[in-house]
């Protein structure tokens, strides 16, 4: 075994470990839901490249294959299964539909191997789409155990003075003011009881703790603050100095 081979290996050992340690060293879970969407499309890279770049076969469907799992998944999760079942679940069911591709895809090549995955990520598109008793729609499925990635639809609910009722977890309650913009809940029973106490937030003062704290100018205000403060409160620049006669002096910072 080569040195460089060797070094791939090791490589490879102390990614997996690192890997496998994230959700222990990292105890908030919407750091630790980004790196898992991270690692999601990274592995769909990967499958495409095995595709294109080993086989030399340009798919225009591969996003539907990841659709089919990711509702697949979704899915179960709603109906209460756990994750371990869900995600074996869902590689069985996407298995299934790689082979369906494969089998009618596979006996062409060239521009007609394209057409054919083309037009059977529109198939799965048009099932996503219509098929609402499983998909819900354009809406999608309600995952409860996934947190809200940087709470942009709560923020868009707010804008409309419209309350939000959302599970306490990842950036709902850095979002969500609880009693005053919306509810912040732990389960369904108090989400139940957090709807039917809607009527008690006014829209109006909804719409102006959206105008207090979240317009795009406002944000992009305290964006900069936070950068400058980061900038300013960095580690001591080096300074430009000049000897003259024996005698240093300070000239100017970098």
């Amino acid at each position: 075994m080569s040195n460089f081979t060797l070094g791939r290996g090791v490589a490879a050992l102390v990614a997996v470990l690192a890997l496998a340690a994230l959700p222990y060293a990292i105890r908030e879970v919407y750091y630790v839901n980004i790196a898992s969407q991270i690692l999601l499309y990274a592995i769909f890279a990967l499958g495409l490249n095995i595709l294109v770049g080993y086989a030399g076969l340009v798919s225009l469907g591969h996003a539907g294959l990841f659709g089919v799992a990711s509702y697949a998944v979704a899915y179960l999760l709603a109906a209460g299964h756990g994750h371990a079942v869900a995600i074996l679940a869902g590689l069985a069911i996407a298995l299934i539909a790689t082979a369906v591709f494969a089998a009618l895809s596979l006996r062409a090549t060239g521009i007609s191997f394209i057409m054919i995955t083309l037009a059977l990520g529109e198939i799965i598109w048009g099932l996503a789409y219509r098929w609402i008793s499983v998909t819900n729609g354009d809406n999608g499925i309600n995952v409860a155990t996934r947190p809200e990635p940087f709470g942009l639809s709560m923020i868009e609910a707010m804008a409309c003075g419209t309350p939000v009722v959302a599970y306490n977890r990842g950036s709902v309650p850095e979002v969500v003011e609880d009693g005053l913009t919306g509810f912040v809940v732990e389960d369904e029973l108090s989400a139940i009881n957090a709807v039917r106490r809607l009527h008690q937030l006014p829209r109006q003062a909804i719409r102006a703790r959206f105008e207090e704290r979240f317009t795009a100018r406002l944000m992009a205000k305290e964006y900069l603050a936070t950068y400058r403060s980061l900038m300013t409160g960095a580690v001591a620049r080096p300074r430009l100095v000049a000897v003259q006669g024996g005698q240093v002096e300070n000239v100017a910072p970098l």
